[in-house]
């Protein structure tokens, strides 16, 4: 098992990002919460998101649960990867009604649980499985708890922190967390691998990044097979390399300026680069042909 799917490490890990919004959480005002998102109406706002965090991250862990104990878990409204759009506004707006407190409180015992989940998982719960309509195949409860690290430690961390003035909760993770956080990126994106979108798609993207928590690691896709691993190639389809995990956590959260950072040295992009324009689609929830 990659360590960064040991179940103790999850659990740390998780409780690493709890802290972290907790203490962020305590910094927050009333306006805060309702200010516009800086990038404007495309985006939600800090309410909006933690909204969205109780919702999924919830109902992972209720899918997680019901793979335990050998049950199936439906999300309502979510029939498939085209659903996820007005699936995810439904849920915001089924907590309007919330005050911002409980929001918080609520997210973070949402959090509470998933550490559980993982430190009480025994050796033959480490492939039982849970159908999520987003993915391509059953996932894993240790990759699904993978998930519930970086969707809130990591995709949503500048979401969040933008619309206070304060920088995202990701600057406070430990070099050690973030490589853990990218090895489960990478599984992550053999989960999302669009095998109907990819055709008959044979390459290896190669991501290199350099700095405390950097390393290597390859996404190898074919017509029938996505993996990952945590490992150098020296022959990669394609490869982005980076000077820093600073630059991947920007880049995963949408906060890169690909013309500066490719300038400065930042970002480089080596091979095949048409693969770089379909990255997006090639490992979306719900793009279309």
């Amino acid at each position: 098992m990659e360590t960064a799917f040991i179940p103790q490490l999850l659990a740390q890990d998780i409780e690493t990002v709890r802290e972290n919004y907790a203490a962020f959480f305590a910094r927050l005002s009333d306006a805060d919460w309702s200010r516009p998102a800086p990038r404007g109406k495309g985006e939600w706002n800090l309410r909006e998101t933690v909204a969205h965090l109780c919702a999924l991250t919830g109902e992972g862990n209720q899918s997680m649960l019901a793979a335990l104990r050998g049950e199936h878990h439906t999300l309502v409204g979510l029939r498939d990867r085209y659903d996820f759009e007005a699936y995810n506004r439904r849920e915001i707006d089924r907590q309007a009604h919330l005050a911002n407190e409980t929001l918080a409180v609520n997210f973070l015992s949402i959090l509470d649980q998933a550490r559980d989940i993982a430190l009480h998982l025994t050796p033959a719960q480490l492939d039982c499985t849970a159908s999520l309509p987003i993915y391509n195949r059953p996932v894993k409860v240790v990759e699904a708890l993978g998930i519930q690290v970086f969707h809130p430690g990591l995709h949503h961390s500048a979401q969040v922190a933008e619309p206070a003035g304060l920088a995202p909760l990701w600057v406070h993770l430990p070099a050690d967390v973030r490589q853990r956080i990218i090895t489960r990126v990478m599984r992550a994106l053999r989960l999302l691998y669009r095998f109907d979108l990819g055709g008959d798609l044979r390459a290896t993207f190669a991501f290199e990044i350099a700095g405390p928590g950097g390393g290597c690691w390859r996404v190898d896709v074919s017509p029938h097979s996505a993996q990952s691993a945590q490992a150098p190639c020296e022959r990669a389809t394609f490869t982005i390399g980076m000077r820093s995990t600073d630059t991947f956590c920007r880049m995963f959260t949408g906060r890169i300026n690909l013309l500066s950072d490719l300038l400065s040295g930042e970002l480089r992009l080596k091979g095949d680069l048409r693969l770089f324009r379909r990255f997006g689609s090639l490992f979306s929830v719900d793009a279309r042909q």
